[in-house]
């Protein structure tokens, strides 16, 4: 048995690595606490920047216990 969570992703601001300024192609992964087999993705963001946006409603399905 599990349950359905849906997250809407919108948008990200000032993204860096190790303190560099992320230039662009982002994207977001989603994925619970325990699991390698359940994840998520959007689409990549390729005009973004370091101030990518998506608004994407991303479904995951999530067993009781986790």
């Amino acid at each position: 048995m599990s349950r359905t969570i849906e997250i809407t992703i919108l948008s990200a601001e000032n993204l860096q690595e190790n303190k560099k300024v992320i230039k662009g192609n982002t994207f977001v992964t989603v994925q619970y606490d325990g699991s390698s087999d359940e994840l998520s993705t959007t689409k990549l963001d390729s005009e973004g920047g370091s101030y990518p946006t998506w608004n994407e409603k991303l479904v995951i399905d999530v067993p009781l216990h986790a």
